[in-house]
């Protein structure tokens, strides 16, 4: 379930996880056809053992899928607000109450107005957050001065 209060961070970092992993994908595959081509020259390798080459790249680049897919499964908001809040101390804990909250409802009209609030300051947070992330942590200029 997604309640939105991230999303914007979470389809930004979703794409550079793909991206990521397909770059991971095609450097391991890449590294073990350069393997197995090295091996080849420097072992004269049979024509039956030639043959496994492909399928040993195929069961490489399933077990890099594999992993990116398990990654995948773990990207969720509430996990992301955690990370963020991590990465960025002066957010506190606002994320991950908005998270939280924004899957519950208030038992009375007093909780559910504080439950709204709540999640209210959460997306605020996320917010600033967002444009402080895509300054870098030290403002506009990277730290530099000028």
């Amino acid at each position: 379930m997604n309640s939105g209060i991230l999303q914007t961070p979470q389809r930004r970092l979703a794409a550079w996880f793909v991206l990521r992993f397909g770059l991971l994908g095609l450097g391991v595959v890449g590294v073990a056809a350069g393997g197995a081509a090295l091996l080849d020259a420097a072992a004269d390798l049979s024509e039956a053992e030639r043959l496994l080459a492909p399928w040993l790249l195929g069961a490489v680049a399933l077990v890099v899928v594999a992993l990116g897919l398990w990654q995948w499964r773990r990207f969720e908001e509430q996990r992301l607000a955690r990370w963020l809040e991590r990465a960025q101390p002066s957010l506190g804990n606002r994320l991950i109450n908005a998270v939280q909250l924004s899957h519950q409802t208030g038992a009375t009209n007093v909780g559910e107005c504080l439950r709204l609030e709540a999640v209210d300051l959460g997306r605020k947070a996320a917010a600033a957050g967002r444009s402080r992330m895509l300054r870098g942590r030290d403002g506009c200029h990277g730290g530099r001065s000028g």
